[in-house]
């Protein structure tokens, strides 16, 4: 499937915060991520741009010692990258949607796992943080608003003629 049947056959909303949570995802990259407040902590770096946190992260994986340390909440953060990139490329067809919501799912636990290396490594999130996590939460829109609400009263969120056929 090409690149602009995929566009046309998606909805415009979904399109468009796709769109801009990508832009956002790429620009975060080259934005100040966080800075290091404590000179105790686990990583001595000041202030790390994107791209840094991403590569340091991703790093982590052939430290053995790290995966048995707090280090191990800053490498399931650096995961969101390749996981929006499975995501993107499974967004690409119909099919798979399981398979995406469990992305999403597993993006979100990741991001809890960078505040919580965010806030055991003495790290400070900045500008390129944010937009990092806003733009993943635009890419995975569309899974996110389909998943079930639990609590969520059927009949305030159905229209009337739905329920009155039953």
């Amino acid at each position: 499937m090409s690149l602009f049947t995929w566009i046309a056959g998606q909805p415009r909303s979904q399109r468009i915060c796709r769109i801009a949570g990508l832009a956002l995802f790429i620009v975060a990259f080259f934005l100040p991520a966080c800075r290091d407040t404590d000179s105790s902590s686990l990583v001595h770096a000041g202030r790390l741009a994107g791209w840094q946190c991403a590569w340091l992260s991703i790093s982590m994986i052939f430290d053995r010692a790290a995966l048995f340390s707090p280090l191990f909440f800053a490498f399931l953060g650096g995961c969101i990258n390749p996981l929006i990139l499975i995501h993107l490329l499974l967004s690409f067809t119909k099919r798979f949607s399981k398979v995406k919501k469990g992305v999403a799912g597993a993006v979100l636990l990741c991001m809890v796992s960078t505040w919580v290396f965010f806030i055991v490594g003495h790290f400070v999130p900045l500008i390129g943080h944010v937009l990092w996590i806003a733009g993943a939460l635009l890419i995975l829109y569309p899974e996110l608003a389909a998943l079930p609400r639990p609590g969520v009263n059927r009949a305030l969120t159905e229209p009337l003629s739905n329920i009155a056929t039953e």
